[in-house]
């Protein structure tokens, strides 16, 4: 029995533009079992931190591409290197692209990428994003405790600051009925307790929307640049061989 089955719903604010927070999503093997979500946020005024989230997301996903189209990748921690390689490529482009206009340290965005690979989830973020993996009632955050983390001054800085980037990472196996999600923002200790309450609540087979979990998360507004959710499973049989 494996893993190969996610079912992911996201959720953006109508009233942002694609050049302050944008996604995607996509296989990067083209095999079952894998998946990649990215998403980054302008986190200045101005021209050059909307292009710093465009180009930081486009460039992340190249990361991730090149890494799973190298031979030699097989074997190793595999969802933990995609993420390191795609971060890399990520800063280095914005870092450069911003000096060649002049624009050093006007061109910074945040960031977070998740990658799923071999039954095992990696999270990594720059920047202030929440993640979570939701499994059996109870709710596990990937990164550091996020009230330490609120406190914080940019210690990590951004992508495209510094030509160097730290990259808070964290990885955990999977499992059948997990559910995983990332919120824009530093949630309190509150908003996690609420968060639990309403994941235990929630009925896989119906309640995939992350409209409604924000609704209900974030009653009174204003709502999160970015949200998803992904329902991971059932275990299935693939059959990847054709019987002569």
């Amino acid at each position: 029995m494996a893993i190969t089955h996610f079912e992911c719903d996201f959720f953006r604010p109508t009233d942002l533009t694609l050049e302050f927070s944008s996604y995607n999503a996509f296989n990067p093997s083209a095999q079952p079992g894998s998946m990649v979500i990215a998403s980054a946020s302008a986190v200045k005024d101005g021209i050059g931190s909307q292009v710093a989230c465009k180009l930081s997301l486009e460039q992340f996903a190249e990361g991730v591409l090149q890494f799973f189209t190298a031979e030699d990748y097989d074997g190793k921690e595999v969802s933990l290197e995609a993420l390191e390689s795609a971060f890399r490529l990520a800063n280095n482009s914005v870092y450069r692209f911003g000096h060649k206009l002049a624009a050093g340290g006007k061109m910074a965005a945040s960031l977070i990428g998740l990658v799923i690979q071999d039954e095992i989830v990696a999270a990594g973020r720059v920047g202030a994003w929440s993640a979570y993996l939701y499994r059996s009632g109870q709710l596990f955050p990937f990164f550091e405790d996020q009230e330490t983390a609120r406190s914080k001054k940019e210690v990590d800085g951004y992508v495209g600051v510094n030509s160097l980037i730290s990259v808070e990472l964290a990885s955990v196996p999977i499992q059948a009925e997990d559910i995983l999600v990332i919120i824009s923002g530093i949630m309190s200790s509150r908003e996690e307790k609420e968060l639990t309450n309403i994941l235990s609540k929630l009925n896989p087979n119906v309640d995939r929307a992350c409209e409604s979990l924000i609704a209900d998360l974030y009653p009174k507004g204003p709502f999160p640049a970015f949200t998803m959710m992904t329902f991971v499973g059932p275990e299935a049989v693939y059959l990847n061989e054709v019987a002569q």
